[in-house]
């Protein structure tokens, strides 16, 4: 076989909308700033270009209809059936090469630029035709669960779906309010400092002081790999204490870890709640109560 696997990211492509130069795709979401991001991805390309997205109620149908009216052939996933509809699959033919993209992102800009998401994008010679049949059907099975847009447009689902959309949006600009008034509470560079630092020594503390049962019976090192990737991103975003009032507003696997270690003093609620700390004042009044019913909870048990 000469095919070819690339990764993304990588030194050529630097995320997946680099590589999409697809004619045809089968995607669960859709938003207009994907499509922005998709046209200016393909330029002046004129080739032909056929989609299936899932229906309400991410996607938008006004991103459906901005792609049809670039000459696009729209379809979208209706009823039970979109509960399910989860790809993100583009196939491109040329003369040279039939290019195969899967990943993780949707046809968002978030999905294709935004995001740390991943890809890989699957090169075949025209002579390889087994496997390109076999591509060819992986995403034609895709493409059978599809109503064209043009079928579903100015019925009762379309003005729903219309509506949700719109209220979606709504609902976005009020969460994005939010999150702008939580980093305007995100307090000074010292006290980000102060606090980065105490989560943490939490991280660095159960890594060396907590074991758990892996699978096999075995003991290990309780590494808290996604609460040290979140802590990291904090102060480069400003985003430290929303992260952290997130955790305590849904305690985590890590906080039932840490109950069976009989490590009260290294779940993040203590510092919550601690007057002492000088980064006290930044947690909203919810958030300490929360903090404080997760640690009885805990001591009662």
């Amino acid at each position: 076989m000469s095919e070819s696997l690339k990764s993304i990211p990588s030194d050529r492509l630097s995320c997946g909308r680099d590589a999409l130069i697809a004619i045809r795709a089968a995607v669960a979401f859709v938003t207009v700033g994907g499509v922005e991001a998709l046209m200016d991805a393909l330029g002046s390309w004129s080739g032909k270009l056929e989609l299936v997205a899932r229906g309400m109620p991410i996607t938008q149908p006004e991103a459906l209809e901005r792609l049809e009216q670039k000459g696009a052939s729209v379809s979208a996933v209706i009823g039970q059936r979109a509960k399910g509809f989860h790809p993100k699959l583009w196939l491109s033919e040329g003369p040279r090469a039939v290019e195969v993209l899967s990943g993780s992102g949707n046809l968002t800009e978030g999905g294709l630029i935004g995001n740390d998401e991943q890809f890989e994008l699957l090169s075949f010679n025209p002579d390889e035709e087994t496997e390109i049949a076999h591509q060819r059907t992986r995403l034609e099975t895709f493409f059978t669960f599809g109503v064209p847009i043009a079928e579903i447009r100015g019925g009762r689902y379309w003005d729903r779906w219309v509506e949700a959309s719109a209220k979606s949006r709504e609902l976005e600009r009020q969460v994005l309010e939010l999150d702008s008034g939580l980093v305007a509470m995100a307090g000074t560079p010292a006290e980000n400092a102060q606090l980065y630092a105490d989560l943490l020594a939490i991280y660095e503390a159960a890594k060396t002081e907590v074991t758990i049962t892996a699978d096999d019976g075995s003991e290990r090192p309780y590494v808290a790999t996604r609460f040290k990737q979140a802590i990291d991103r904090g102060p480069r975003e400003g985003t430290l204490v929303p992260v952290i009032s997130r955790i305590v507003n849904g305690p985590t696997e890590g906080f039932s870890r840490l109950a069976e270690a009989g490590r009260r003093d290294l779940m993040v609620e203590t510092l919550v709640i601690d007057p002492n700390k000088a980064y006290h004042r930044l947690f909203i009044g919810k958030t300490k109560e929360l903090a404080q019913t997760n640690l009885d909870l805990y001591d009662r048990e």
